[in-house]
């Protein structure tokens, strides 16, 4: 296992990763070619691009290719590696980095008047925005 491991999907540089709920985005997955002979593998996560302080939570080992990584913030940019841990450790993989989707409220906007269809109506109208 003298090789890194290479890193598919996100692509470097995503963004619009994972899906919205509840002002956090979820469904975001790792994944990476496996490494001949390699029976383990560790991924780690972060906001920086040194890895000098990872967050709890945001490494873990797994025997597959592929990780499912836990509720994230969204708008933000992480950071993220993976390397094989058995039956020894590789190198770590190139660094890559994705955006997570932004946490946009959709506003339903209403027509409150004039009415579809409705006759003289003022050519100048008054505009009102309601909460």
């Amino acid at each position: 296992l003298t090789s890194a491991v290479t890193l598919t999907s996100p692509a470097d540089k995503a963004s619009g990763i994972g899906s919205l709920t509840n002002h956090t985005i979820n469904n975001v997955k790792l994944d990476w070619e496996p490494l001949r002979g390699a029976t383990s593998y560790r991924w780690q996560l972060d906001y920086d691009t040194d890895f000098s302080s990872v967050p709890s939570g945001f490494e873990d080992t797994t025997k597959a290719s592929s990780a499912r990584l836990p509720a994230l913030e969204p708008a933000t940019t992480y950071y993220w590696r993976i390397r094989a841990t058995a039956p020894v450790s590789s190198p770590w993989s190139a660094r890559r980095s994705f955006t997570t989707s932004l946490d946009t409220a959709a506003i339903a906007l209403k027509l409150e008047s004039p009415a579809a269809g409705a006759g003289e109506v003022p050519i100048k109208p008054v505009l009102f925005l309601l909460d």
